[in-house]
């Protein structure tokens, strides 16, 4: 996937590997021309969970010396790089925050005032990567999801206190919801194309989300983008009906001004 979408940085989120397991990856990855960091899973009752791991082209990005951080076993790391092509200088934070359930309720909240606090101390641009097991408002609006969850608070008070851009643009999760995505600082989305999605690399209940960046060029100012599902499902009845009234309005309008038009002399002419 990495070679065949020119992918040059990548989050692999909730990877479940032992400490051979990753091992074997990242020597994979080597041969591939890649690098990575990683922390690895967690064991629970039953089985081996969580797991992140950064990769990055060696071609195209050069990381600082001492590779890596983890910053909470299993869940969270940072990785500083430079782009090559640009000298553009940034740290990526990969992440697999908790499952957002009542029953993760202490989880949810240590992780995420770890991500912040992380965010808070970083002095320049951002890029906050995987699976964050929680939805921005736009997207829940969206979907028309009534209920936020504390993830779904802690997300919106993370990208409004950092000044973040989420970049995914659908679902990313089979349930239709958008728990995968890249919080991005301001400055480094100017330069950065609308996200797409590719089916996952494990099965398809997570998609990829990919964003493009655009090396040495000017940012991009006052960018449009379109609205992300149906407007008109959000609509109430009264909004409809209000739209209705004022198309025919607009049109009635337009048609008094084309008659008049037409029988107006035309005083030209040679």
């Amino acid at each position: 996937m990495m070679k065949s979408n020119n992918i040059r940085v990548a989050v692999l989120a909730d990877t479940h590997h032992d400490k051979e397991q990753a091992a074997a990856v990242a020597r994979l990855l080597i041969d591939n021309g890649y690098a990575s960091y990683y922390t690895i899973g967690t064991m629970n009752e039953m089985t081996r969970t969580r797991g992140v791991m950064v990769v990055w082209d060696i071609k195209e990005v050069q990381v600082k010396e001492n590779g890596g951080e983890t910053l909470e076993e299993g869940r969270i790391v940072k990785v500083g790089i430079e782009l090559i092509r640009d000298g553009r200088k940034l740290t990526v934070l990969g992440v697999y925050m908790p499952v957002r359930s009542e029953a993760n309720r202490d989880e949810v909240e240590h992780s995420w005032d770890v991500l912040d606090d992380a965010l808070t101390y970083e002095m320049g641009e951002v890029a906050v990567g995987g699976d964050l097991n929680a939805e921005t408002p736009e997207w829940r609006d969206t979907r028309g999801a009534k209920h936020a969850t504390l993830a779904d608070r802690k997300i919106e008070e993370v990208i409004k206190r950092h000044e973040l851009v989420p970049k995914a643009r659908g679902a990313t999760y089979r349930a239709g919801t958008q728990i995968d995505n890249w919080l991005v600082s301001s400055s480094l989305d100017a330069h950065l194309g609308t996200a797409r999605t590719l089916p996952g690399v494990c099965g398809l209940d997570h998609y990829a989300v990919l964003v493009t960046y655009y090396a040495d060029v000017e940012p991009i100012i006052n960018r449009i983008e379109r609205p992300m599902g149906s407007v008109a499902k959000r609509m109430s009845k009264d909004h409809i009906v209000a739209w209705k009234e004022g198309v025919f309005e607009f049109v009635e309008d337009a048609i008094r001004e084309y008659e008049t038009q037409e029988e107006t002399p035309d005083w030209g002419g040679k």
